[in-house]
C-alpha cells in the first residue's frame, strides 16, 4: 500500500517534459489545485490566472490546459477555450476528456449562449474533475 502511494506521488510530480524539474511540476500542480478551488467558488478569473501560472511552470501539463479551457469557456472566451483544448489534445492524444471538451467547445462556438448555460449547469454541481 505504501509503495503504491509513493508510486502515485512520484508520477504526479513528474512532467511530460524532461526539461521540467520535479519541483516545477509539483508547483504547477499546486497552481492547478488553487485554480480548481477558485473555479468551484465561481472565481473564474482567479482560476484562469492560477492555471496560467501553472502552465508557466510546466507547459506540458495537459490537465492545466483542459482546466484553463473550462475556465475560459465560463468567462465567455470560447476561442481561448478552444485553443487550450486543442493544446491539451496535442499533448495527451490518448486522453479522451480532452477531445470531449474540444468537441463541446466547437459546438459551443456555433451556438455559445445555449451551450454555455448547459455547460455551467452541469459543470458546477458535479465538479467534473476540476
Amino acid at each position: 500500500m505504501a509503495a503504491e502511494l509513493k508510486s502515485k506521488t512520484d508520477s504526479v510530480s513528474k512532467s511530460a517534459d524532461p526539461g521540467v524539474s520535479a519541483e516545477k511540476a509539483a508547483e504547477a500542480l499546486k497552481m492547478k489545485d488553487l485554480g480548481n478551488k477558485a473555479l468551484k467558488e465561481k472565481k473564474v478569473a482567479e482560476a484562469e490566472a492560477m492555471y496560467t501560472a501553472g502552465l508557466a511552470l510546466d507547459s506540458t501539463n495537459h490537465t492545466l490546459y483542459s482546466n484553463r479551457s473550462a475556465a475560459r469557456l465560463l468567462a465567455s472566451n470560447v476561442d481561448g477555450a478552444i485553443e487550450d483544448a486543442q493544446k491539451c489534445t496535442e499533448i495527451a492524444p490518448k486522453w479522451s476528456k480532452g477531445f470531449g471538451r474540444l468537441g463541446e467547445l466547437h459546438n459551443a462556438r456555433s451556438c455559445y449562449p445555449l451551450h454555455a448555460e448547459k455547460f455551467n449547469s452541469i459543470m458546477f454541481p458535479l465538479g467534473l474533475a476540476l
